[in-house]
């Protein structure tokens, strides 16, 4: 019989995870790439994370929502950002999961007020990693009404 105040434990290899992980840190990351996550932002982090079509992060609990930011945070502790991002990008197979996650970090960072060029730098390098066009990234803003 489960006790019902026993912790769930979570499996940091399921795939839906590794998207929950992968949708998590990119978005989150945007916000703090000025070295700065901005209460705005903050705000449109959690924005996205409830409105995300990704059918597997709608059955997410809070409870796992945060402990897949608490691997994001002991992955970035433990080796680096760089880390963090590759994993993440690495669990994004499909381009509507690129998509997804690349509208995600958009919408994040144009939660400040003044855009910074440390943001712009790494949206550029989300960009050139998930190998998106100009083209892609303008269907990208007009699908998710960021334009």
């Amino acid at each position: 019989m489960k006790h019902e105040n026993a912790p769930v434990v979570y499996n940091e290899n399921d795939q839906d995870t590794k998207l929950l992980y992968a949708m998590i840190h990119l978005a989150r990351e945007a916000g703090f790439s000025d070295g700065f996550f901005s209460p705005e932002q903050q705000s449109a982090f959690l924005n996205q994370l409830e409105t995300l079509e990704v059918s597997f992060f709608t059955k997410a609990s809070r409870e796992k929502v945060r402990e897949v930011i608490n691997w994001i945070d002991r992955d970035i502790k433990e080796h680096s950002v760089d880390y963090a991002d590759k994993k993440s990008l690495k669990n994004l197979k499909t381009e509507e999961l690129k998509e997804e996650a690349f509208a995600a970090a958009i919408a994040v960072v144009k939660g400040a007020d003044q855009l910074d060029l440390r943001e712009v730098e790494y949206l550029e390098r989300l960009k050139t990693r998930f190998h998106f066009s100009e083209k892609d990234v303008s269907n990208i803003l007009k699908k998710h009404g960021l334009a």
